[in-house]
């Protein structure tokens, strides 16, 4: 291009003037062409003495010369009137455009045609684009429809437990009346409490001499981290109270009795519970267990697993409660011996209440199930563990209920159990494990 500019200015006198403002054909760069241009209008401008002093003739006509150069002479015939006073030299440049326009011929251009097969090849790229453009697009609008968002008070907030006056605490369980006693444990007495709104509440005193114990522990901001667990096999807690010498925990009303009472204190309780429901129950304890376990955070470790710690609700699922409370009663041996592992009572081993040690509880819970015995302060794993071990299950199972035709999944459950009691921490399944084929034992007895 350089080259080509510097060959035109070397060569002005040499170029006819209709060379010059014929229309330019190159088969260039449009971006050079446009160069191409420019510079062959500057020479007709140098030729003609048609400068910028000549603001008016030369702003109009440098216009009109870059934008349509074909239209030149009848721009300039238009125009000769007003610009023959101003430049002299126009009439010339007038002359010449005449005598050029019989020399001056475009190139002619070739219609294109496309044949038969081209046709078709175009209609169908252009059918394919049209198709692809409308897809696009239906894609595009379901992906960018907004579905309607929901207003703040709908969309479900976890609350933690809320601080009650211990006066409101009182007056819903009337004085903490003896009448309303409905269990007790190694840690407090439950009352069923009902609250200004006629909600049913769960109302477990801690005892006083538990209180005295532990009077600097931060007994809110636990029950407080405790309260964010909410799992339908998890009994929620919904709120706590304390005062000097008074520590309260309000739970859920679960309108049913506990495992202990079904299996145990009941006479026609166990009929009730029958081999689907059991098999249902050991998997519902195990998943709020895994819950708890795994999915709270931080993670929570129960510290009492056993059958009065979980609850049967209207549609026998079971549900954890006393979860957390260990920090309590850390040296209280009632309640607690045979359903933990020995390593809990052992400072050198490890001591105290570990995921592990609620997995051997669990596994308690489960030999509870089978035998339809009660822990017996260990001498219920002593005794069972023996009978899996020869696979004595007339032996082992409730006597109480029938057994069935199809016992593979009671022996499942069995060598479940005997994994959880007969090991050490170190070599005991973790609650996802168990909470895994026990789900699936539910999976293929109940449905």
């Amino acid at each position: 291009m350089i080259e080509y500019v510097h060959n035109m200015r070397g060569r002005v006198a040499s170029y006819q003037l209709p060379q010059l403002i014929r229309p330019i054909h190159l088969s260039i760069h449009p971006f050079c062409q446009a160069y191409a241009l420019f510079f062959h209008f500057q020479l007709i401008f140098q030729l003609f003495d048609i400068s910028p002093s000549n603001s008016h003739v030369y702003k109009l006509l440098s216009t009109h010369l870059f934008h349509e150069p074909s239209n030149l002479t009848f721009f300039l015939f238009n125009y000769s009137s007003i610009f023959t006073t101003n430049n002299p030299s126009l009439p010339k440049l007038i002359v010449f455009i005449q005598q050029s326009q019989s020399q001056t011929h475009t190139l002619p251009t070739k219609p294109f045609k496309m044949n038969r097969a081209e046709h078709i090849a175009y209609d169908m790229v252009m059918i394919t684009l049209s198709v692809s453009l409308v897809v696009l697009g239906i894609i595009l609008f379901l992906a960018c429809k907004k579905k309607p968002v929901e207003s703040e008070e709908t969309l479900p907030v976890k609350l933690c437990a809320r601080a009650y006056p211990l006066t409101e605490v009182d007056a819903a369980t009337d004085g903490f009346n003896h009448r309303r006693i409905i269990g007790q444990g190694r840690l407090g007495t439950v009352y069923a409490g009902t609250l200004e709104k006629e909600e049913f509440v769960a109302v477990k005193r801690i005892h006083p001499v538990l209180v005295l114990s532990n009077a600097g522990f931060g007994f809110s901001s636990v029950l407080k981290w405790l309260s964010l667990a909410q799992h339908p096999n998890v009994v929620p807690i919904i709120g706590f109270s304390e005062a000097p010498g008074e520590r309260v925990i309000l739970m859920e009303f679960v309108h049913m009795a506990s495992l202990d009472f079904y299996l145990h204190q009941n006479q026609d309780g166990a009929s009730l519970l029958d081999w689907n429901k059991r098999f249902r129950i050991a998997a519902g304890a195990a998943r709020g267990l895994q819950y708890l376990h795994e999915v709270v955070a931080p993670n929570i470790v129960h510290g009492c697993v056993k059958s009065s710690n979980i609850l049967i609700d209207v549609n026998f699922c079971a549900r954890i409660s006393d979860y957390g409370l260990n920090f309590l009663a850390p040296v209280e041996k009632r309640g607690l011996v045979g359903y933990v592992d020995d390593e809990y009572w052992s400072e050198r081993r490890g001591g105290g209440a570990t995921k592990e040690s609620d997995v051997y509880g669990l596994g308690v819970v489960l030999l509870e199930l089978l035998t339809g015995k009660g822990c017996e302060g260990g001498l219920l794993v002593k005794w069972a563990l023996p009978l899996i071990r020869e696979t004595s299950f007339s032996e082992l199972l409730d006597p109480r209920l029938v057994i069935p035709s199809d016992t593979k999944p009671l022996v499942r459950l069995a060598k479940v159990a005997s994994a959880c009691v007969g090991n050490s921490r170190k070599c005991r399944p973790s609650v996802a494990q168990v909470a895994t084929i026990l789900n699936n034992l539910e999976t293929e007895v109940c449905l």
